[in-house]
């Protein structure tokens, strides 16, 4: 954690996948003697079903020995859905297999944001 008191800020570094978010801005809050608005009810569900996200890419890591987790399995499932759909789906209702294609691709990019190397560097270019 890094202070400065020239324009009261406080700058904490941590690891999202370790420590609850909410748990450390209480006991932030707790420490500087700051009042801490209750939190609204729909938070401890949104925490729930994060929790269960880790759990599930965690369990798709030890699966695959470390080779991929939930940011790359999700986005393959919608990949291949969306060649299914291209290639067999006759019902009407089915998701398109462009739709499927690109919500693939986003989900890709956002999962693996932090795996993207910078704008303009080499490895932009192959």
């Amino acid at each position: 954690m890094i202070a400065d008191a020239t324009v009261g800020s406080i700058l904490v570094s941590y690891e999202p996948s370790d420590t609850d978010a909410g748990e450390l801005l209480l006991a932030i809050a707790s420490r500087a003697r700051l009042v801490v608005v209750d939190r609204e009810p729909g938070e401890a569900a949104a925490r729930g079903v994060f929790a269960a996200t880790r759990v599930l890419d965690g369990l798709i890591l030890d699966a695959s020995g470390g080779r991929f987790g939930l940011g790359v399995v999700f986005p393959t499932a919608l990949g291949l859905g969306s060649i299914a759909s291209l290639l067999l789906s006759p019902h009407p209702f089915a998701p398109r297999w462009d739709n499927l294609l690109w919500w693939g691709m986003q989900a890709f990019r956002a999962l693996n944001e932090d795996q993207r190397p910078p704008a303009g560097t080499n490895a932009d270019r192959g």
